[in-house]
């Protein structure tokens, strides 16, 4: 950066623009260079021309970002599920995991049951955080109802878990 636009003078350093609190960085084209090449051959340019043909370029761009709306995208619908239907992770998990009902066949290793055995031990923490969680979100319409709410019951809690 050969210039500053707000003619402050400053050690140069091609590579270091320090920005002043408050401000920020902008090309400032009445100061700037532009140099044009095809391949390595430079081209010389009107300057006045070039800077009108990258003021529009700006415009353009800035008219396209903001033309962009919420409706020029395609969301999908999604899809209701009840709470209550929450299955395990580990009935998710292809069979080969041996996490699921169904296990492993008794033809596999010792060593790979008990594997199967530890990956079902450490996704069974994760399981029931997220059954809890889960069930949070089932009772929420309750918690925040305004009308006969349960939580004037003392036996209704604020915290609902799955077990």
């Amino acid at each position: 950066m050969m210039n500053y636009c707000d003619g402050a003078k400053a050690e140069k350093n091609e590579w270091i623009l320090p920005v002043a609190p408050g401000k920020k960085p902008v090309l400032c084209y009445c100061k700037s260079a532009i140099n044009f090449y095809k391949d390595v051959i430079p081209v010389k340019a009107p300057r006045q021309q070039a800077i009108e043909k990258w003021i529009a370029l700006l415009q353009e761009d800035r008219a396209m970002s903001l033309s962009v709306t919420y409706d020029d995208y395609q969301y999908s619908g999604g899809s209701w599920s009840s709470l209550d239907a929450y299955t395990s992770i580990t009935k998710n998990l292809p069979q080969c995991y041996g996490v699921g009902d169904e296990g492993l066949s008794p033809s596999v290793a010792f060593s790979q049951t008990i594997k199967a055995l530890q990956l079902k031990g450490f996704l069974l923490f994760f399981d029931q955080v997220l059954a809890n969680y889960i069930a949070q979100l089932n009772q929420l319409k309750h918690l925040f109802q305004l009308k006969e709410s349960p939580i004037a019951d003392m036996d209704t809690g604020t915290y609902f878990l799955k077990v």
